[in-house]
């Protein structure tokens, strides 16, 4: 779910955050705020980020229309947690009496944290191929390639796109199973799935993309789930929550 690629981004992010926060302070504030800034405020900056990954990565949100306004209320009560827990740290370290204008001592910040969770967000979004403001459109003609790049014992092989069965989300890799071969290609299968063509290849999984031309038979799990059939033989799971897409490959099935 979340490969070194994303710790090495997001570690690196509150690193250089800390540093931006720490020039700021030392110029006006006192070592002890200094401190908070380039220790305190990291660390919990990761942590809340993990957990807003948790929610970005979740299927019901990989199903959302509209992601963006949801990312700017947990990028708020992200904020919202960073200042009650920085803030009483930052005064008792200054001896500052807490009780006195209590609201805006603790919420002292906010805008500020808020803004860098969003930007965190959206570089975060970015980086995974999924943009908030809509599906990057992709190159002229992208959508329908006929053939595909994968690597196959370490050298590049092209195979034609009408072969495969389905793709797979394995960490940094995307499997791409024919009927009787699989490959490996370096890629997000959001990203290739803007590379494909729209009308054959749906997602039904947060991680699985299925080739309709492809689909013998689809079976109900429960719960909303469903088991997916392929020509070749190979069985493969729907989630409840793309359960629109599926419905409308068992209405295209021959």
């Amino acid at each position: 779910m979340r490969t070194p690629h994303y710790w090495k981004f997001t570690l690196l992010f509150w690193l250089v955050v800390g540093l931006l926060y720490v020039v700021q302070a030392v110029t006006v504030d006192h070592w002890n705020r200094v401190l908070m800034r380039l220790l305190y405020f990291p660390v919990l900056g990761v942590a809340l980020s993990a957990v807003m990954t948790l929610v970005f990565q979740h299927e019901r949100f990989e199903a959302l229309r509209w992601p963006a306004p949801w990312v700017v209320g947990l990028s708020a009560v992200s904020a919202l947690i960073t200042a009650m827990i920085l803030n009483p740290i930052t005064y008792l370290l200054l001896g500052i009496d807490l009780m006195q204008d209590h609201l805006r001592k603790m919420t002292t910040g906010i805008v500020g944290f808020g803004a860098t969770y969003l930007f965190w967000s959206v570089l975060y979004f970015e980086l995974d191929g999924r943009p908030l403001l809509g599906r990057r459109a992709p190159p002229p003609g992208a959508g329908h390639l006929a053939q595909l790049d994968v690597d196959d014992r370490g050298e590049t092989r092209a195979v034609d796109v009408d072969a495969i069965e389905c793709l797979a989300a394995s960490g940094d890799y995307v499997h791409v199973h024919l009927a009787d071969r699989s490959f490996l290609r370096k890629a997000t299968i959001t990203s290739l799935l803007t590379l494909l063509d729209p009308d054959r290849f749906q997602r039904i999984h947060r991680s699985t993309i299925v080739n309709a031309e492809h689909v013998v038979g689809v079976t109900p799990r429960g719960s909303g789930s469903f088991e997916i059939a392929l020509a070749s033989g190979r069985t493969v799971s729907s989630s409840r929550s793309y359960r629109a897409v599926v419905d409308e490959l068992a209405r295209r099935m021959p």
